[in-house]
């Protein structure tokens, strides 16, 4: 049984969600889709990224990800099928695959267009639905190459100090930055430290769960993909403390 996931910026709300369903079940008799999120904010790339990044390495070889996140065809002229690690990933050349992977993955091909493929949809029914029928990739596409990439920004260290931002915000509100647990340790080396954002915002400690604290208190935690969260037990940290994707989070060690 072919095992799909579904990465839109569509809403859950929406037909389109629907539509690309449909159109799976519809040629896809046997399939299993798995949304692994249908709420990405609009066009953006880096929380699909994100999400899929830390999602892909639960799944099984031969999982088909559908990567729907801003797919414009007449602002993206090519759509990909990338294999990696016995998986495979569907998407426009938009940057988001070198979001996903820390290097160009060697099997990278480029999906050949009809001219009746007027929206990503049905691209990725098509290609999804050619794929799961022998695992062949040159049935549907050509080798081919990414050509929109984007910096993966990485922390910026010295001695005494990282300089991270923030990368994603879940359903909690929680917000997660790319400042890993092994970073931490290596700049901090057992030090005593402060967690600054919003200028006047300020934590020292690191919880080990969320109820560490009293409800509505803010926390700071590794959580299970390994980066740093700020977050507030059973409260929204995001909008309560005006964080957002790319907020500028320091860690100073003392």
């Amino acid at each position: 049984m072919p095992l799909v996931t579904l990465t839109t910026d569509f809403g859950n709300n929406s037909f389109y969600v629907a539509a690309l369903k449909g159109g799976l079940y519809k040629l896809m008799s046997t399939v299993h889709v798995v949304d692994l999120s249908n709420s990405i904010p609009p066009f953006d790339i880096s929380q699909a990224a994100f999400l899929v990044r830390n999602s892909y390495p639960s799944f099984p070889e031969k999982t088909i990800h559908l990567l729907a996140v801003d797919v414009d065809l007449n602002l993206y002229a090519q759509y990909l099928l990338v294999a990696c690690k016995g998986q495979y990933f569907i998407g426009a050349d938009n940057g988001i695959f070198s979001l996903i992977f820390d290097e160009v993955p060697e099997d990278v091909y480029r999906i050949k267009l009809q001219e009746h493929d007027l929206a990503g949809t049905h691209i990725f029914v098509q290609a999804a639905a050619k794929l799961a029928q022998n695992w062949n990739p040159l049935d549907l596409a050509e080798s081919g190459q990414i050509k929109n990439n984007k910096q993966n920004f990485q922390p910026m260290v010295d001695a005494d100090s990282i300089r991270g931002h923030v990368v994603y915000i879940d359903h909690y509100k929680n917000v997660i930055t790319n400042i890993s647990n092994n970073l931490f340790d290596t700049i901090g080396r057992g030090r005593r430290f402060r967690i600054r954002f919003r200028r006047t915002e300020e934590l020292d400690r690191i919880s080990t769960n969320y109820s560490a604290v009293d409800a509505g208190e803010r926390l700071c935690i590794f959580g299970e993909s390994g980066f740093l969260e700020i977050a507030m037990n059973r409260g929204e940290a995001a909008p309560l403390l005006g964080l957002r994707t790319d907020s500028v989070i320091v860690i100073e060690f003392v």
